[in-house]
């Protein structure tokens, strides 16, 4: 490459690496450490004694993880990832001083870009305040001042004159250590002020009043950087090193500002829609959809010619959730960092008049020229109406010219609700072809000069990542060859943003090696060339892949309405999972709750969550057998023969291998009152007679094990038809070591028969009046829902093992009848309630134990 063309390649931002929320924490920080240690070992003997430390680890206990640890989990592996960036800058430079010797001190590495939306997404949840967001942007900076003061003071230890380059140096150094004192203030006061809300004035006055060591912008500082790169660069090979580690200072100060990370903040389109409905110029009864709103909205945005004047006290007062965002996004921008921007992710928006809305907040408040407003694609609803959406979006003025300003269109597609909604497969297509019309929407409308961002959200039912291969496998399933092209073909670049989701899957980046490793993986994938092959006959033959997709999707439609899935799903799965992080799910001692929960108001990850501990993948291995109906040749051609095929295929071939039907089925069997009515009849249990026959009792007709049976049926009949292509291509698609299904139908088997246990000590425990409106029954229920620390809080509290003993008293009056039901409580309590206690701790051990076959760890 010449000078001009390397620059170009890698002073284009082409690959961002996005650290999201989506949280699982399924292992304790020691044990995460502990697997990453593993994954990137070099010697037998580091393996076998990190092997034996993490056996000896006991199941990781519950624990209430709150937003605060989650946003430490996401900075910590941001540490990690911007050490990979500075190597991987470090080796872009030494290689560009070796191959352009005279030009190489003005090459500026900025081809990645580091995202973090958590603690900023607001979608579906109210406990982030605006103050929490301030606070967390201010513990952001702090972080990176003293990134930038270390690598500062190591170049000083690097500089041997006592020059004008050592001089500058350390009034560079001087300046972020003074900026990290005064912005440490800042985030002490905010710290106090979320206890104390009347602190929130203060903490604002401080962070708004002039200071000399307020640091707002790094635009001084990278000047004075390049004065020091020319000094530095002497003929020696010291100063060409320190020459080098500064330039690698310069590009991760360019690349991110005064922040960790880009920050990504997410909104709801309902959101959106109130806020834009409160203001005087749009009618609050008028209707959002249609031409007349959008070119209302549209006006609204092109008659902004000066930005409102806010301040904290507007923040406080503001009613609207929308309209705080943009308040917070412009508070941050005058106050912590001029120089970052801003993502602003529309979540549900399935109308380009939503986007618009968000253009509008975005030039009321001064802030069009910092934020890349992101409609995401995610529902059946939004992917069909992609291209109508571009088509409209695109040709609005208010639009181009932010896009324009920006030098992007922006676009989010989450495979998690997509997933859901359409099943894994059937959404990856759609989502595939919703970038193919971004590619001729931008060529349409004259938009070839600006970049194509297209951050995939990945969807976490085939591990963390949407699929079971490599990391570059990853990265081309969600953003395939095919959809490159497209872009190429147009003239358009595309910059591909991919998330790495939180928790567990932050072990990707658990430490430098680690974060090295999966960076290096994902910049192949980016710059790589595309293969050289000719036609695939997956996008030629039209006529057989869209039936295909037509009929999957409408299988996984179909089921999600199914009465019997969603009672499968429903009836213990939520138990299954262990906490994962700061997002609520339920209510408290909501009886038989799960009847009345709708499917659809469990999130994405624990639907998928709850598919892999039932057993079966249905979002994924399901209806494809339906889907190819009579064509199994047709397909097991396509399999072996079509790039794009073998990638789905080996995602369902993988799904398959790790599903049992079986194992389904077996849990429904807990269910089935015929099977507890049949136990006593061995007569090897006598004292457990009475709490079989009160089993066989509660559940005789009971609608959960006619659901599992039910689904089950439906499940294996499209199966066999899978079933038959798999055994015919399996090998040509998925060449690896058979799954360890008999591993994994034994864990099912022990955890099916410690939640019988479960049921059995429940149902010998005695008949209690009925407290607080909660009866026996109540409290069996629960139960049956494995809503177990409910279930033991009620039986706690009608069964107190410290109730008082007759010789507690010391009375002289003589007695000689015994108090049973008290001296017997303590008894009850060792006996049977602690025991519900440590079984369910037992079935959450083998419920991390399955999540580990399904890599749902990383």
């Amino acid at each position: 490459l010449s000078f001009e063309d390397f620059r170009a390649l890698w002073e284009r931002r082409s690959l961002g690496v996005v650290f999201t929320g989506h949280p699982t924490f399924l292992m304790t920080d020691e044990m995460s450490e502990l697997m990453v240690g593993l994954a990137t070992s070099e010697s037998s003997e580091e393996t076998s004694e990190l092997r034996g430390r993490l056996g000896g680890l006991a199941s990781p206990p519950d624990r209430d993880v709150t937003l605060s640890q989650e946003h430490q989990a996401a900075l910590r592996a941001l540490d990690h990832a911007k050490s990979a960036l500075s190597r991987f800058n470090a080796a872009l430079i030494a290689h560009a001083r070796r191959a352009f010797p005279d030009a190489w001190r003005t090459f500026r590495p900025r081809a990645v870009m580091l995202g973090d939306w958590v603690g900023y997404d607001m979608d579906g949840r109210t406990d982030i305040r605006w103050s929490n967001v301030i606070l967390f942007r201010l513990r952001e900076k702090l972080r990176q001042l003293a990134r930038y003061e270390e690598a500062l003071n190591d170049a000083l230890g690097r500089c041997d004159e006592a020059g004008d380059l050592r001089v500058l140096l350390r009034r560079l150094r001087d300046r972020m250590r003074a900026a990290s004192r005064h912005t440490s203030r800042s985030e002490e006061a905010f710290a106090v002020a979320i206890a104390d809300q009347s602190s929130l004035a203060a903490a604002a006055d401080g962070l708004t009043s002039e200071h000399p060591d307020r640091l707002l912008s790094l635009k001084e500082t990278v000047s004075d950087l390049d004065a020091a790169i020319e000094m530095s660069c002497g003929g020696e090979a010291a100063g060409a090193a320190l020459c080098e580690s500064l330039m690698v200072l310069r590009a991760e100060m360019e690349t991110l500002g005064l922040g960790a990370a880009q920050v990504h903040f997410r909104i709801n389109a309902d959101q959106l829609h109130n806020a834009i409905r409160r203001r005087p110029e749009f009618a609050d009864d008028a209707p959002l959809h249609g031409r007349a709103a959008y070119a209302r909205i549209d006006a609204m945005a092109q008659a902004v010619r000066a930005p409102a004047q806010i301040n904290f006290a507007t923040l406080m007062v503001e009613p609207t959730t929308a309209v705080r965002q943009f308040l917070t996004i412009a508070q941050i921008s005058k106050h912590i960092d001029q120089d970052s921007s801003i993502r602003l992710l529309i979540a549900e928006c399935e109308m380009p008049v939503t986007a618009l809305a968000a253009v509008y907040f975005a030039k009321l408040f001064g802030v069009a020229e910092r934020i890349d407003v992101s409609p995401l694609f995610e529902n059946d609803a939004a992917l069909t109406r992609a291209a109508q959406f571009f088509e409209a979006l695109l040709a609005t003025k208010s639009y181009r010219d932010v896009a324009e300003a920006r030098g992007r269109v922006c676009v989010q597609t989450g495979f998690s609700d997509a997933g859901r909604f359409l099943g894994q497969i059937p959404a990856g297509l759609a989502i595939e072809r919703l970038q193919g019309w971004l590619a001729a929407a931008m060529k349409k409308h004259g938009l070839t000069k600006l970049d194509a961002l297209i951050f995939n959200t990945h969807g976490e039912s085939m591990g963390r990542g949407a699929h079971p291969g490599s990391m570059g496998d990853r990265a081309r399933y969600v953003f395939s060859p095919w959809a490159r092209r497209r872009f190429a073909e147009v003239g358009v670049k595309p910059l591909h943003e991919m998330s790495i989701q939180g928790g567990d899957g932050f072990m990707l980046f658990g430490s430098r090696d680690m974060a090295l490793a999966s960076l290096s993986r994902l910049l192949e994938a980016t710059y790589g060339p595309l293969p050289d092959e000719g036609p695939d006959e997956f996008y030629s033959d039209t006529n057989a892949t869209l039936d295909f997709y037509q009929q999957f999707k409408q299988y996984q439609e179909d089921l999600l309405k199914e009465p019997a899935y969603h009672r499968v799903l429903t009836s213990i799965g939520l138990a299954l999972l262990r906490t994962t992080g700061s997002r609520k799910l339920r209510r408290q001692f909501e009886v038989a709750g799960d009847n009345t929960t709708p499917l659809r108001r469990i999130r994405a990850i624990p639907h998928n969550a709850i598919l892999q501990q039932l057993g079966y993948l249905a979002n994924i291995a399901a209806g494809v057998g339906s889907a190819i109906g009579g064509e199994t040749d047709r397909f097991a051609e396509f399999a072996r023969t079509s790039s794009r095929s073998k990638m789905i295929f080996r995602t369902i071939a993988y799904a398959k291998r790790l599903s049992s039907i079986n194992v389904m089925t077996a849990y429904g069997g807990v269910f089935d009152g015929a099977y507890w009515a049949s136990r006593p009849y061995h007569g090897a249990e006598p004292e457990r007679a009475e709490a079989y026959a009160y089993l066989a009792r509660l559940l005789t007709g009971d609608d959960r094990h006619e659901a599992f049976t039910k689904l089950g049926t439906q499940l294996r009949i499209d199966s066999l038809m899978l079933q038959r292509l798999l055994n015919d291509v399996e090998q040509d698609v998925l060449p690896h070591p058979p799954v360890a299904r008999a591993r994994l139908d034994l864990m099912h088997a022990v955890r099916i028969a410690l939640i019988q246990h479960l049921f059995i000590l429940a149902a010998r425990i005695p008949r209690f009046s009925t407290r607080n409106d909660i009866s026996r029954e109540d409290t069996m229920e629960m139960i049956f829902e494995l809503r177990v620390t409910d279930a033991v809080q009620q039986l706690r509290n009608a069964f107190p093992s410290g109730a008082p003993a007759a010789e507690d008293y010391n009375v002289s009056e003589a007695s000689n009848y015994d108090v049973q039901a008290s001296m017997g409580y303590a008894e009850l309590n060792a006996n049977l309630i602690d025991p519900l206690e440590w079984t369910y701790d037992l079935i959450l051990a083998v419920t991390i134990a399955i999540a580990h076959e399904y890599s749902a760890y990383g």
